[in-house]
């Protein structure tokens, strides 16, 4: 199994627990979802509206039948190996193989079948397609499997292809018992490919309808909170209080006036025909490790 050379996640997963730390969602709606035999919920939202932390605690808690997740991947705009659809394929096909033994009894049986013995299984695993099969033929000999992808939008090549929505696709109309559960921000276009791969039942949740305290929300009312509290932490005397989304910003630029890089960045943001995704400004070159070090969430993306 170690020939499958599996996407290492751990720094990742212990991020986004430091990030969530504290936090409460509530799974119940998705699990309910899935439940009826439903095969896709997705979790669709801006930054800052709590995306990181459902995904946090969806990969702990998250049970369907009283099952949990079977295996993830961590979309990252930043780690060009976490788009190879090959990667992410034999890494989803080893955490399965991992935690679901008919599964395993799959992937061993096709691997050690392989002619040419452990040569053969090392060029099948070099191979797209191939190893596309092997993870539907382990999806099919773990039926109900759920799989946990976050940040999608994050795995689009330059503004063009998404290579590991095109997996998703494959492995949604192919593998007809597995179950997912996506993350990302919105895009009409992803989402109906999505619905017509997963036929059978697709939904799509707001952060807002999953995060207690928030439902009804448009994220907003998060984003301020979080932007409030760093300007307030930072800056100890600025009154936040009664602020809206748009004054709270403002009191950053007054606490912090912008420097010419951050005018650019400004200026790039306003003139733009549609909002820009943190991982759009980083391929354009417009953004700083300051902005970075957020993560695709909070103040650093304005």
């Amino acid at each position: 199994v170690l020939l499958l050379l599996p996407i290492g996640y751990g720094a990742d997963c212990a991020a986004l627990n430091e990030r969530s730390a504290g936090e409460v969602v509530d799974l119940g709606p998705i699990e309910a979802f899935l439940a009826t035999g439903s095969r896709a919920a997705l979790v669709v939202g801006g930054a800052g509206e709590g995306k990181s932390t459902i995904a946090s605690l969806a990969m702990e808690r998250l049970t369907v039948d009283g099952v949990g997740v079977a295996a993830l991947h961590l979309c990252k705009r930043a780690d060009a190996r976490r788009q190879d659809p090959l990667l992410v394929a034999r890494s989803l096909i080893y955490q399965l193989a991992l935690q679901r033994p008919r599964a395993r009894a799959v992937v061993f049986e096709r691997l050690l079948s392989a002619e040419g013995g452990d040569a053969a299984a090392a060029a099948l695993l070099q191979d797209e397609d191939k190893a596309t099969a092997l993870l539907v033929a382990a999806l099919d000999a773990a039926p109900g499997a759920l799989l946990i992808v976050d940040g999608l939008d994050e795995a689009r090549l330059g503004g063009g292809r998404n290579r590991v929505l095109e997996l998703l696709l494959t492995v949604g109309a192919q593998a007809a018992g597995v179950r997912l559960l996506v993350l990302m921000r919105p895009d009409a276009v992803v989402q109906r490919r999505l619905e017509l791969a997963f036929a059978g039942g697709v939904r799509a949740f707001t952060p807002a309808e999953l995060l207690p305290g928030e439902g009804g929300g448009d994220g907003r009312q998060r984003v301020l909170r979080l932007v409030a509290g760093a300007l307030q932490q930072a800056h100890p005397t600025a009154a936040v209080a009664g602020l809206d989304l748009d004054g709270a910003y403002g009191g950053w630029f007054e606490a912090e006036p912008p420097d010419g890089a951050t005018r650019q960045l400004l200026a790039l943001m306003v003139a733009a025909l549609e909002p820009l995704t943190l991982a759009h400004l980083q391929a354009r070159g417009a953004v700083g490790g300051w902005c970075g070090d957020w993560g695709g969430g909070g103040v650093g993306v304005l």
